[in-house]
């Protein structure tokens, strides 16, 4: 990825993704919270 990025080192290249990685996760986790919500308010 570096390379065809043409990114001068891993790092800035690790930098870039790993936030976006991260912003995913959260993004995943609040549709869980989102999730187990509706499904509680549908048992309930």
């Amino acid at each position: 990825m570096q390379k065809i990025l043409r990114h001068s080192s891993i790092s800035v290249t690790t930098g870039i993704y790993l936030e976006v990685i991260e912003a995913v996760k959260r993004d995943a986790l609040d549709s869980m919270d989102t999730l187990f919500d509706s499904v509680d308010d549908s048992a309930g």
